[in-house]
């Protein structure tokens, strides 16, 4: 397998991403794709454990992979493997909601102090929302969770699984503020409230 990184002019490759399921990217094929990507020096962010835990948990930890996105399935020994690691587990609770597939063990993750976030999985096939507010109240009732723990993930925990801790996540100094303000309520919504 031979992979070729095509960069255009004053654009820039951030992560590189591979889904490691059955049907898609074995392990194996896994492996060769990040260790390609360990030599143009990009972090991985790797999609797993959706369907079936293949082994690819393992891949991405050997290659120090930044996040690990999805895991509905999980086994004893892939939460074993993640806890060892720097690896941040990254849930994606509108990904179940939408295929009616399972919810990540995320209670068994946190028992495990592993690092958790909360994402949407925004994509027209799996996930057609990027709802975060929806992410955070299915997170809360389907992982039975606290919106404090929730909290931390969708924020703080999220930046940090996108290596953009320094600048967002959180309220404080010399961080960037993401603001929406709009105009005042019309009759209608304040007849609803």
């Amino acid at each position: 397998m031979k992979f070729y990184l095509l960069r255009q002019k004053n654009h820039k490759v951030d992560f590189i991403d591979v889904f490691c399921e059955k049907g898609f990217f074995s392990p194996a094929q896994t492996d060769k794709i990040l260790e390609a990507a360990n030599n143009w020096k990009l972090p991985a962010k790797i999609h797993v454990n959706q369907f079936h835990s293949t082994g690819g948990i393992n891949v991405a930890v050997k290659h120090n992979a930044l996040s690990v996105d999805h895991l509905e399935v999980m086994t004893p020994e892939d939460i074993e493997v993640l806890s060892q690691s720097k690896t941040i587990a990254t849930v994606l609770p509108l990904c179940s909601l939408f295929l009616k597939i399972p919810f990540s063990p995320v209670k068994q993750l946190i028992e495990k102090d592993i690092p958790l976030a909360i994402a949407t999985d925004f994509n027209p096939g799996s996930a057609p929302s990027g709802n975060m507010l929806l992410a955070f109240s299915i997170a809360c009732i389907y992982y039975n969770i606290l919106p404090e723990v929730v909290l931390n993930a969708t924020t703080i925990n999220g930046s940090y699984a996108m290596q953009s801790h320094a600048l967002t996540g959180c309220f404080s100094p010399g961080k960037r503020a993401d603001l929406w303000i709009s105009t005042p309520l019309n009759d209608l919504c304040r007849s609803c409230l």
